[in-house]
C-alpha cells in the first residue's frame, strides 16, 4: 500500500503491484464512500468482473453503477468545483453515451488546464481545452 487516507465521506486506498513474473508494476486504487445512506444493489451497485488493459489480473468486485457514479459526480462538481471532478463527470457522461453539459462559472480556467494536463495523457487534453477557450 503507497497511500491511505480518509477524506470526507471517502475511504481512499492506493496499492502498487510489483512482480516478477508482470511486465510492469501497476497500480489499484480503491475507494469506499462512508456517506450515510442505504444503497441499492441493481440500481446504485452491482457485482463485476474488472480487468486490466496492462496485466492479466481480474478481479470480481461490487462496484458503483455508471448511473450513481454520474449523480455523485455531478454533485462533486457543484460542491468541490475542482477540476479532476469536472473531467470525471465528463468521461462518466461519455460512457452513458449522454451530451455533456456543465455550468464553468466559478471555475479557475487556467486551474483547469494546469491541474488536467498533470495527470492526463496528451491525447486527452483536447477537452481540456474546449473547456478553457
Amino acid at each position: 500500500m503507497v497511500e491511505a487516507l480518509a477524506e470526507r465521506f471517502t475511504l481512499f486506498a492506493l496499492f502498487k503491484v510489483s512482480e516478477a513474473y508482470l511486465p510492469q508494476p501497476f497500480s489499484i486504487t480503491l475507494e469506499i464512500s462512508t456517506r450515510p445512506e442505504t444503497w441499492e444493489r441493481g440500481r446504485d451497485f452491482e457485482l463485476r468482473l474488472l480487468a486490466s488493459d496492462f496485466t492479466n489480473v481480474t478481479v470480481l468486485a461490487q462496484v458503483a453503477t455508471l448511473e450513481r457514479m454520474w449523480a455523485d459526480k455531478q454533485t462533486a462538481v457543484a460542491d468541490r468545483r475542482q477540476p479532476r471532478d469536472l473531467y470525471d463527470l465528463w468521461f462518466i457522461t461519455q460512457k452513458l453515451r449522454r451530451e455533456f453539459s456543465v455550468e464553468l462559472a466559478g471555475f479557475d480556467r487556467h486551474a483547469i488546464r494546469r491541474e488536467l494536463r498533470k495527470y492526463l495523457p496528451q491525447s486527452h487534453w483536447g477537452v481540456i481545452e474546449q473547456w478553457t477557450e
